[in-house]
């Protein structure tokens, strides 16, 4: 039921944002709008996501799983990348 709630919470949260910021967003403007409505519902999809599944994996963790065969080619390097 909580989590739900955050959904309702999070929901309402981007509605005002649209409410706030498209009519600032002109007719001719209309890659802007778009652009616009779909970083909202990708934020919105993202964060219903981490409502539900809090332990899923950052961005951080998706790079170190693309990029973990590349380490024994690129070598120790600079930093601790691989340890």
């Amino acid at each position: 039921m909580m989590k739900w709630l955050g959904v309702a919470a999070l929901t309402v949260l981007a509605l005002v944002l649209a409410w706030y910021e498209l009519p600032r967003l002109t007719a001719k403007m209309k890659r802007e709008r778009t652009v616009f409505l779909v970083i909202t519902v990708i934020g919105w999809g993202l964060g219903s996501l981490l409502i539900f599944f809090p332990e899923m994996p950052g961005l951080t963790q998706l790079m170190d799983f693309l990029y973990r065969p590349l380490y024994p080619l690129i070598g120790k390097g600079s930093g601790n990348a691989g340890e």
